[in-house]
């Protein structure tokens, strides 16, 4: 199992007591199931932490991904257009989760403005 089939299928596990059985091969260090559950956990090595609006970007990606089957460029697209309104955001200390309807048409506003770019 990749590590994309991992990141789309875990948030979809909702039901209390759902449980997810993989197999692994212990000989590969590349085994995505193995390097998940098996070596990150005896690694001290911190891993990389994404910033609270990267994690909902990508669920609300993964969630549409799955729901309505995009392409990777429109997917591409969307996940540009909301890396950059949450970078908008966050130099106003606002999180994306908190952004009210004005400030989504503050930002659409901003992106007609510019040269070349859609809404």
């Amino acid at each position: 199992m990749s590590k994309r089939s991992w990141d789309i299928l875990i948030p979809t596990i909702r039901a209390q007591g759902s449980e997810i059985w993989a197999s692994f091969n212990p000989e590969m260090d590349t085994d995505e199931v193995y390097r998940r559950f098996v070596t990150s956990k005896q690694s001290d090595k911190p891993e990389e932490s994404k910033s609270s609006s990267e994690e909902l970007v990508d669920r609300f990606l993964d969630a549409i991904c799955m729901e309505r089957g995009l392409s990777a460029n429109t997917l591409g697209a969307y996940r540009a257009d909301l890396m950059t309104l949450g970078r908008q955001l966050s130099e106003r200390d606002i999180p994306i989760e908190l952004a009210e309807k004005a400030d989504l048409l503050d930002f659409i506003a901003g992106r007609v403005s510019l040269a070349g770019s859609q809404p």
